[in-house]
């Protein structure tokens, strides 16, 4: 594929699929949080979300983690689309499409050994994709400041998590930091849907003849 102007428009489909990561982000959040508020049985800040797969409505929350699945499929997609030569090309999108199996496996199965095969698989390349994003944003002038940016949600996303592992083996507040970490990747993907709504490109430039 060959590198394109950075002035030529992205076609809205492409625009749509880009964003498709928040916005399963934020259907995931609406869902999953609507869900907590009305079974009494169910602790949001101890229990992690894929408890409420094990509750009598929980085919909801297996809905839930598909749906968001199919989200970031999408949005890998988007990003096969708009990735067309350089660092990260083919890693960042295989990160998302691991990501999206993570999250259809952890719908299918509520229960363990898969479900926490398929957390564990969605959360390392939720993080390790921030990282390979703040890679392919370093000295891009399009995209200054992400590349900080890009890192900090990553360790931040470690931290949150590690304290969620914590939590869980010791009956703490697992759900608080899950979620937690979670928030964190949705406003990272916020902002990145804004500003490629904007018409921000990942492309790499043709070079500028003299």
């Amino acid at each position: 594929m060959q590198p394109i102007n950075s002035d030529e428009q992205r076609p809205s489909v492409d625009t749509f699929l880009l964003s498709c990561g928040v916005i399963g982000a934020i259907a995931f959040g609406l869902i999953n949080f609507s869900l907590s508020a009305v079974n009494t049985d169910y602790i949001i800040g101890r229990q992690p979300i894929g408890d409420l797969e094990l509750l009598p409505d929980g085919w909801i929350q297996s809905f839930d983690f598909i749906l968001f699945g199919l989200f970031s499929w999408a949005f890998a997609i988007g990003l096969r689309k708009e990735l067309n030569t350089g660092f990260g090309s083919t890693l960042i999108p295989l990160t998302q499409e691991l990501v999206a199996l993570g999250l259809i496996l952890a719908g299918i199965f509520a229960r363990d050994p898969m479900h926490k095969i398929g957390s564990i698989v969605m959360f390392t390349f939720m993080t390790t994709s921030c990282f390979i994003f703040a890679w392919r944003f370093k000295g891009d002038p399009r995209w200054k400041g992400w590349y900080a940016y890009s890192l900090f949600t990553g360790l931040l996303m470690i931290v949150f998590l590690s304290l969620f592992v914590h939590a869980r083996a010791n009956h703490g507040y697992a759900g608080l930091f899950e979620r937690f970490a979670m928030i964190t990747r949705g406003i990272w993907l916020f902002c990145f849907a804004v500003k490629t709504a904007g018409g921000a490109r990942l492309a790499q430039e043709i070079a500028k003849r003299p």
